[in-house]
């Protein structure tokens, strides 16, 4: 009985490497994939203004003002806000920005 036991320990353990292996493997090809879009000097930052107790006339102020206050940082081209990231899998559970 407790060498079924270890050979059946052995084999679950190699099952599990494997799958790991090949886990690592498939995030690595997905990170070389070709997106379509530029993603290299990109910034992406979540807000949730309502949890923070914003209304959404208090929200869409502090939204403009940020976005100015990014617009004059050197070297920043564009700024912009979205309720969905293309590839980022957090969950969107709020309404449209205002």
């Amino acid at each position: 009985m407790r060498q079924a036991l270890v050979v059946g320990q052995v084999a679950l353990s190699l099952v599990l490497l494997l799958g790991a292996g090949m886990a690592v493997r498939s995030l690595n090809n997905a990170r070389q994939l070709d997106l379509g879009f530029e993603t290299d000097g990109q910034l992406v930052a979540i807000m949730d203004l309502g949890l923070q107790g914003y209304e959404e006339a208090e929200a869409r102020q502090f939204r403009t003002a940020l976005k100015q206050r990014i617009e004059s940082w050197p070297g920043v081209e564009a700024v912009g806000f979205a309720e969905v990231v293309p590839l980022h899998f957090a969950s969107q559970q709020n309404g449209a920005l205002p």
